[in-house]
């Protein structure tokens, strides 16, 4: 019976984290939700798979690249949207991400 405990703790702390991993949630700033937002993993060597935030702002990117059995993390997420300024953020230790667009400043 303890052992079972044991178990459901850990799949319970653990699983929780997992839950939200990858997930980034995109806001302008006022705090309305950023549909439409290109959000795009960049690794020294390559750029990941991109992903589109949906109407909620919301969005699953792959936090590491898997190459053969050795996963490789991203150094940034890049973050485009047409009328805000891109970003290039370090991926969190803890999701999910939030981020804040500003508007884009015109030349």
């Amino acid at each position: 019976m303890r052992l079972l405990s044991i178990t459901v703790l850990t799949l319970t702390l653990f699983g929780s984290c997992e839950r939200d991993r990858g997930r980034v949630e995109v806001r302008d700033a006022s705090g309305k939700p950023v549909a439409g937002a290109r959000l795009c993993p960049v690794h020294e060597l390559f750029i990941g798979q991109a992903v589109v935030t949906d109407a909620r702002g919301t969005a699953v990117v792959a936090p590491e690249f898997v190459f053969g059995a050795s996963p490789m993390p991203f150094q940034y997420i890049r973050v485009e949207k047409e009328g805000f300024a891109p970003q290039s953020i370090k991926p969190p230790k803890q999701w999910p991400l939030k981020i804040v667009l500003e508007p884009a400043r015109r030349p």
